[in-house]
């Protein structure tokens, strides 16, 4: 919709989300010259959205339930950009039926850059409040192959990571040919991976995964003293 400007402009966004993870969403804007790109978050009516720490939480306004003042179910929003990213609360407006408009809360997400630039957020559904020691971050600079973002609360850390060139390609300690790895690391030991169009991974020295093509899609997920595998491919996958 956006190649009709004088300076054609390319859209393209990633959703991703395992079970008992955060949901991350990849905003990537491709041009050429500078642009103002706004990404919006629309809430439902009767959710009161505040500033918090790294971004924003929204949660059923306790003047219209029963819940504690604090333990209401939430929803925290942050973001992760290597361009300056500035996030404000608007009034907007939502139609929950044909003819009916009734004012909601949005968060907006705005950059003025010479493009192409990139953006991700994070959505943490919680019960309480944010961990105040949580942290969203982009990991990678602009010279690497592989854009890496992580979400870390309390020992847990996901690491997401996309490839840019769609070939193999190392980060610290990961080496992979995917387009997209999800690793979970609790404790400091992988407990949860997801490969996509890819065929091996390697963590240090240790191979997780090897197979002799590549794979729609792979996942691994510890599960206890147990662990579960899915996998779109017919064939077995090596994996430790």
């Amino acid at each position: 919709g956006y190649t009709r400007l004088s300076d054609p402009v390319g859209h393209r966004r990633f959703v991703f989300h395992a079970h008992g993870a955060p949901w991350v969403i990849r905003d990537v804007v491709e041009g050429s010259q500078i642009h103002e790109v706004e990404a919006s978050w629309h809430f439902a009516p009767d959710l009161l959205v505040t500033s918090a720490k790294g971004g924003f939480r929204a949660t059923v306004d306790p003047s219209t339930n029963h819940h504690t003042p604090g333990t209401a179910p939430g929803l925290n929003l942050s973001w992760a950009s290597r361009s300056a990213l500035n996030g404000f609360i608007e009034s907007g407006y939502v139609s929950p039926s044909y003819g009916a408009r009734k004012t909601a809360p949005v968060v907006r997400l705005r950059i003025q850059n010479k493009l192409p630039v990139e953006f991700a957020t994070v959505l943490i559904p919680s019960e309480t409040r944010a961990n105040s020691e949580s942290d969203f971050r982009l990991l990678s600079k602009e010279s690497d192959s592989v854009q890496a973002y992580s979400y870390s609360s309390g020992d847990v850390t996901d690491l997401f990571y996309f490839s840019l060139a769609g070939k193999p390609w190392t980060f610290n300690s990961w080496e992979s040919d995917a387009t997209f790895l999800y690793c979970r690391q609790s404790k400091g030991r992988v407990v949860h991976l997801v490969l996509v169009n890819g065929s091996s991974v390697n963590h240090g020295s240790k191979s997780l995964i090897h197979h002799s093509h590549s794979i729609e899609r792979f996942e691994w997920l510890k599960k206890g003293d147990a662990s579960v595998t899915y996998c779109s491919h017919h064939t077995p996958v090596e994996h430790a």
